[in-house]
């Protein structure tokens, strides 16, 4: 799913990271779906691969992981041969529930294939309709473009965009191979969208933003649609949101992880900690903070802090934490070879303080410097517990135009239990609210 966009994260791997870590979501129990149904899962794949056994096996774990609501997603995913968008992964990985990097430079990956349970999910929140008109942004390998035109259909219109123009080329080859020669794919930056096109009923972005660029709201319908994963102080949603006037209004949102968008729209700051470790941010991390954690990156302090047991449920307290006005930041080490990766960093505000925790092994929680960063988790913590432990798709958004662009920083702490901030050409508004799960077909 993108170039510069696409991989998500995994809830057991808490960290935003890059596209090899596994993702996993879960409503809450009592609200998945139950599917009797059974597919004939495929058998372990050798060389003689049973490929349509295959995809149907997929569909059906994306059915149990409630990645899938409706049978018109779960058709496009069966009637899409992944394969032929991903050549160079085995075929016996091909129809797993797994990402696939397909490019990397030496900061990391750039552009990979999505984890098909993301994808699914992503595609639901879009809520694609016959003869609708879509605009994607991240063209990545051209599968997710295809599953898109499938569910457009015949009278639909679908573009994809991507930075990178070896990656558009290769999305325009796989497509025309897979029999989709009708998707139109453009190099660009995708931040300016693409005009000619418009306007679009939904529109989707497959790299995380900092801000929403004003040519996605101008180039969509009224009504329509936008599912974008949205960076949020370091941790990031999926959030699907209509047009309504000039401003947008979040309807629903799920925890993930993607890349972040590049070009004229892109917002992040890279620093190196040590030996490889580059941190990145969105705002510029301090000098002395740099300085501390370069004389403390090999010495932290195990400390004892309680994470919720399940992974669904550490994602979504990440997500309140990232909102409690103390950044979140993402340090991963490339090339990984055998060494563990990444980590998220607590920076506590006005402090030389950091609370660690690895991807590797979530409950392994490190101190480094000194101790408020601890103290002012333990306090997030005590109130997500207190306010009834806030799910990420209770998280509700409204994004409204700004007179005067806003600037780089981290995201204040909440008043009155709304996070209100600017960025870019928007204000954001955020807050959470007790809801209904989301509905599942019976």
């Amino acid at each position: 799913m993108g170039g510069r966009a696409g991989g998500e994260l995994g809830l057991a791997d808490v960290p935003a990271q890059p596209p090899d870590a596994a993702w996993h979501h879960r409503f809450p129990r009592s609200t998945r779906r139950r599917r009797r149904r059974r597919l004939d899962r495929a058998a372990p794949l050798s060389a003689a691969v049973d490929l349509d056994a295959a995809r149907r096996g997929l569909v059906e774990e994306l059915w149990d992981k409630s990645a899938l609501r409706t049978d018109g997603v779960a058709a496009a995913i069966e009637a899409v041969a992944r394969e032929v968008f991903v050549p160079e992964m085995p075929l016996d990985k091909v129809y797993t529930d797994t990402p696939w990097v397909t490019r990397r430079d030496e900061s990391g990956p750039t552009s990979s294939a999505s984890q098909p349970a993301i994808v699914a999910l992503m595609l639901e929140l879009l809520e694609v309709h016959p003869g609708d008109r879509v605009l994607e942004v991240g063209a990545g390998t051209g599968y997710n473009a295809a599953l898109l035109a499938v569910l457009a259909g015949s009278e639909g219109r679908v573009v994809t965009v991507d930075l990178q123009p070896d990656v558009a080329t290769e999305a325009r080859e796989h497509l025309d191979a897979a029999g989709y020669g009708w998707v139109g794919v453009i190099a660009g930056d995708g931040a300016a969208g693409y005009a000619p096109g418009a306007p679009y009923d939904r529109l989707i972005a497959t790299a995380s933003v900092w801000e929403t660029p004003a040519a996605w709201i101008q180039q969509l319908r009224e009504g329509g649609r936008i599912v974008m994963p949205l960076r949020l102080n370091g941790t990031q949603v999926v959030m699907a949101l209509e047009r309504r006037g000039v401003s947008l209004v979040g309807i629903e949102a799920v925890p993930g992880g993607f890349m972040q968008l590049r070009g004229a729209a892109g917002h992040s700051f890279t620093a190196e900690v040590t030996d490889g470790v580059h941190a990145t941010s969105d705002a510029p991390l301090a000098a002395d903070l740099l300085e501390m954690l370069r004389e403390t990156w090999d010495a932290g302090e195990a400390v004892e802090f309680e994470l919720p047991a399940e992974s669904f449920e550490t994602f979504d307290f990440f997500t309140y934490l990232s909102l409690q006005g103390a950044p979140i930041v993402s340090a991963v080490r490339y090339p990984r070879g055998d060494r563990p990766g990444g980590s998220w960093l607590l920076l506590a505000p006005s402090s030389r303080s950091v609370l660690r925790f690895q991807t590797h092994q979530p409950q392994l929680i490190e101190l480094l410097g000194e101790r408020d960063a601890l103290a002012f988790a333990q306090a997030a913590l005590l109130r997500w517990q207190l306010e009834g432990e806030p799910a990420s798709w209770t998280l509700h958004a409204r994004i409204e135009p700004l007179p005067v662009r806003g600037s780089h920083g981290e995201l204040p702490a909440p008043m009155a239990g709304r996070y209100r901030y600017q960025r870019g050409a928007h204000s954001y508004e955020l807050w959470y609210a007790p809801a209904e799960a989301p509905a599942l077909d019976a």
